[in-house]
Order: structure tokens, then C-alpha cells, then sequence
């Protein structure tokens, strides 16, 4: 939570780059309550590996967002680039948590 109001009080987003941002928090949360809730083996692995992974989808909104506004972007390139990470991220989140038992496990120690 905390690191989350840092992350906005410097990034000072858009309302459509603060509401991207915010929907990669919220389904980081929501793995976070489904490992709580998991059992032990798969189930973990599934909820940590879908959480890393939208965590890879909110630094790179981060950084590209961050990358083309010192090239000049305004704020619809911005909105633009946030959406469509937020698509392809989202699409994939969504279809993995439907279907937890298609999820290919990189790690299985």
C-alpha cells in the first residue's frame, strides 16, 4: 500500500495511467489473497507466478511511461501505451485465472 502512494505521489499519472496502475495493484492483491487461500503445491505456484507477473506488466508501465515522457510524449501517447500493456497483460491474467490448470510452471521445486 505504502509503496503504492510513493509510486504515484512521484509518477503524478494521468487518471488513465493512475487507473492502469491501480488495476495492476488490485490483481497483485488479488494473487496475493489466492496464495493465502491456496493449499500447498500447485495452487501457490500459480498465484506467486500470475503475481510476479503483473508485477512485470506495472514496471513496465512504469518505466515506459517514465521513458516516453522524457522523449516528449504527451499525455494520450502515455494513455495509449498504459492500455495497451494493460491489454495484453490483463488478457492473459484473465485467461490463466479461469484456467489455473493451463498454466505452464517454470519452477517445480
Amino acid at each position: 500500500m505504502g509503496g503504492n502512494v510513493l509510486l504515484l505521489a512521484y509518477l503524478r499519472p494521468s487518471l488513465v495511467v493512475f487507473l492502469v496502475l491501480e488495476g495492476f495493484v488490485a490483481a497483485i492483491a488479488s494473487r496475493l489473497r489466492a496464495l493465502y487461500r491456496a493449499s500447498v503445491g500447485r495452487a501457490e505456484q500459480v498465484a506467486v507466478g500470475l503475481g510476479a507477473r503483473m508485477g512485470n506488466g506495472l514496471l513496465l508501465v512504469v518505466l515506459g511511461s517514465l521513458v516516453l515522457d522524457g522523449h516528449g510524449a504527451d499525455g494520450g501517447e502515455l494513455a495509449v501505451f498504459a492500455l495497451v500493456l494493460a491489454a495484453a497483460f490483463g488478457l492473459g491474467f484473465a485467461v490463466l485465472v479461469a484456467r489455473p490448470s493451463e498454466a505452464v510452471l517454470g519452477y517445480k521445486g
